[in-house]
């Protein structure tokens, strides 16, 4: 399954084959890392006959993201249930 298959509505986040957000019992309440950069990884290789370094290539980092808050709606059962004591 290719990212974003599941997907079907906007503010939906697919991880793997997991589908979370509007239309599922998923949801959240902050999600962090989405707005922001992640860290660059410099390719940058120090001259080992003269001053300074050649040039590399700057790859981004892995991009972590979180959803703060994170609430799982269980399926209805069509009866109200006590599990207290």
């Amino acid at each position: 399954m290719a990212p974003g298959d599941l997907i079907s509505r906007p503010g939906q986040v697919q991880y793997g084959d997991l589908l979370l957000g509007p239309g599922t019992p998923y949801r959240w309440r902050g999600i962090t890392g989405w707005e922001e950069l992640p860290a660059l990884d410099s390719g940058s290789v120090a001259r080992s006959d003269a001053h300074g370094a050649y040039p590399g290539l700057l790859l981004a980092q892995a991009r972590t993201i979180g959803l703060d808050g994170l609430i799982v709606r269980a399926p209805g059962t069509g009866s109200a249930r006590w599990w207290g004591p």
